[in-house]
């Protein structure tokens, strides 16, 4: 394949990726008209980063119908594995002087999950990427998902802000969304 040809793959697949990143992060990454190969791969290298580090690479979610608890359950998910930390382990921070009341930090303010976050459920860790929603970790530990009724609408957790653990009525001074 002649060099001109890969260049305009390797451009169009930044461009891809570019548009792949939200609004706010395009501003950050300009796509501009770049002369050779060796510029070209690392924008390349440079948004996949970008989309890794601040976003959220999938937009459509995952489902699969499962058996929780003797119960017919969908459990649905966005597939950002990189993303997920667990319950128990996705940083924080305090809200109050409550132990009870925090705040999980958004994805824009994380790295990449650990591949191994530490945590197990029935013996299953967290999955490969190539084994999202068939482990018990992704039903008990995963904050990215949610488990509905058959039929029931999904709507999944939306991590590019602040998630707050507990409601705005419940805490004092009626912070949090």
């Amino acid at each position: 394949m002649e060099k001109p040809q890969v260049e305009k793959q390797l451009y169009d697949a930044l461009k891809d990726l570019v548009e792949q990143v939200s609004p706010a992060l395009q501003a950050l990454v300009p796509v501009k008209k770049l002369d050779n190969y060796v510029e070209l791969v690392s924008a390349q290298q440079q948004a996949r980063t970008i989309l890794r580090k601040y976003g959220s690479k999938r937009t459509e979610q995952l489902t699969r119908d499962i058996v929780f608890c003797e119960q017919p359950k969908v459990l649905a998910c966005d597939g950002n594995c990189d993303k997920a930390w667990g319950y128990n382990t996705r940083p924080s921070r305090p809200v109050s002087d409550d132990p009870d009341d925090y705040v999980f930090l958004s994805d824009g303010e994380l790295g990449v999950a650990p591949a191994n976050p530490g945590t197990y459920e029935g013996g299953h860790g967290k999955p490969t990427s190539d084994q999202k929603l068939e482990s018990k970790w992704c039903a008990r530990q995963c904050e990215r998902h949610v488990m509905v009724d058959p039929g029931e609408a999904v709507v999944l957790p939306d991590f590019s802000r602040r998630r707050y653990n507990k409601a705005p009525h419940v805490r004092e001074d009626g912070t949090g969304s």
